[in-house]
């Protein structure tokens, strides 16, 4: 049972990042299209459940039961508008304002057993490296469709696929959409970053620059003007070991592969950087405006989801109905709370952003003998901080892996605030 619990809970982040396309969805009567992510934690519940049963006791962190309970709020603030909006008639879809309800009910169930599971089974490291490695393998797909793009022929024709927008030339490798890929980078890069100046062997460190530099190279090439949220923070663990004398060579190294990195887009497909900034080349000088979306669709989209709100400012329009009245999408997570919950949902959503800001700190202010650790845990809370700040542009706090993400910086504080009061460390 403790095996299969283990492999089930390591997986999911797997079920959820690279199994994310829509080739890999299923449909189901009354859920509609599910996602590969959702069937398997559905066929993985009742093996939850019975451990549960085995032993109902959870020692955790007040930070972590903070966090729990808040996703667990934000999921009961969807209830109350859904229920509210229905007594007075004003939902247009019953069916997606009852599956965002089970989605968020889902997103606390997966944080709670994750954290449980990984708690007692004692394999945050592992859950650690899983992450790694899934983001060494979107990595590599991304790679393979950039290749694509520059229509090199063995890729062109195996890595074309259905998630690439603009006639090919914006990647999502493993994800539904280019912002899933871009949010998913956001939680990763400070984490790469933080790992190459913690590898310990040279080997390792060779390994997490390369990675670090692909890692850049397909966030660029997924053609998103968001991406320059995530950017910043991603480089300051690098930055911030400048200070370290022994940090030196890893940081030059890095600022090196960047700096070749840049110089290789501008030459071989400048466009990948312009549209980056939300412009293309047309012609030897002219550059013109990108018309995707962009800060002018958004700054619509918002305007509209701001007048639907006043016309039911406390409980909101109703969980996923801006879409069904706008046809498009919010673009952004505090602009879709306050709209469709209203303001008791959007209060319980801040508290949620108040307690991921404290679990930043604690991971930020984490000090152990170990420096690899603390670089690591510092790497973690840039990763949450990049979370908060992208969701200004997009409805991030839907995507399920976040929380997976989310569990994994409870987990890793948990072990290594406990193990600093083992042994005294305090200062």
């Amino acid at each position: 049972m403790k095996n299969i619990s283990k492999w089930v809970v390591l997986f999911l982040p797997v079920a959820a990042m690279i199994f994310n396309r829509d080739v890999f969805n299923v449909r189901i009567p009354v859920f509609g299209r599910t996602s590969f992510f959702m069937i398997v934690f559905f066929l993985s519940t009742p093996l939850f459940f019975i451990r549960l049963l085995k032993n109902y006791k959870m020692r955790v962190e007040k930070i972590a039961f903070q966090v729990i309970v808040s996703v667990m709020c934000l999921a009961g603030a969807i209830l109350l508008s859904a229920m509210v909006n229905s007594l007075t008639g004003d939902i247009l879809n019953y069916s997606s304002a009852l599956n965002s309800f089970i989605s968020y009910s889902i997103f606390f169930l997966v944080l709670f057993f994750t954290v449980k599971t990984v708690n007692e089974l004692d394999i945050v490291d592992e859950y650690y490296r899983t992450w790694m490695i899934i983001l060494l393998i979107i990595n590599l797909i991304g790679f393979a469709q950039i290749l694509a793009i520059q229509k090199v022929p063995f890729f062109e024709a195996r890595f074309k696929w259905e998630n690439m927008r603009l006639g090919s030339g914006r990647i999502a490798s493993t994800f539904r959409w280019q912002g899933m890929l871009v949010a998913f980078l956001g939680l990763m890069l400070p984490t790469i970053a933080s790992n190459i100046i913690a590898a310990k062997s040279k080997r390792w460190r060779i390994y997490y620059i390369a990675n670090y530099i692909l890692s850049v190279a397909v966030l660029f090439f997924t053609g998103s003007r968001t991406s320059l949220l995530v950017l910043p923070l991603s480089v300051a663990p690098i930055l911030i070991a400048l200070k370290d004398r022994r940090a030196i060579k890893p940081v030059v190294a890095s600022i090196l592969g960047i700096s070749v990195l840049t110089v290789y887009l501008i030459r071989s497909d400048y466009n990948a950087i312009l549209r980056a900034f939300g412009m293309r080349s047309a012609g030897d000088r002219f550059i013109e405006k990108m018309v995707y979306g962009g800060t002018k669709g958004r700054q619509w989209i918002w305007a509209e989801a701001i007048r639907l709100w006043g016309t039911s400012p406390i409980f909101g329009i109703g969980p996923t109905q801006l879409y069904e009245y706008i046809g498009m999408h919010p673009h952004s997570s505090y602009i879709q709370v306050l709209t469709e919950e209203g303001i008791l949902g959007f209060l319980v959503f801040l508290v949620f952003m108040v307690v991921l800001t404290r679990l930043c700190f604690k991971l930020w202010k984490m000090k152990t003998p170990d420096t690899s650790i603390n670089l690591k845990s510092k790497g973690l809370a840039l990763g949450l901080i990049n979370f908060m700040l992208y969701q200004f542009t997009a409805s991030a706090i839907d995507y399920h892996f976040v929380y997976l993400f989310i569990a994994l910086c409870v987990v890793y504080y948990g072990k290594y605030s406990v193990i600093r009061e083992k042994i005294g460390y305090n200062k």
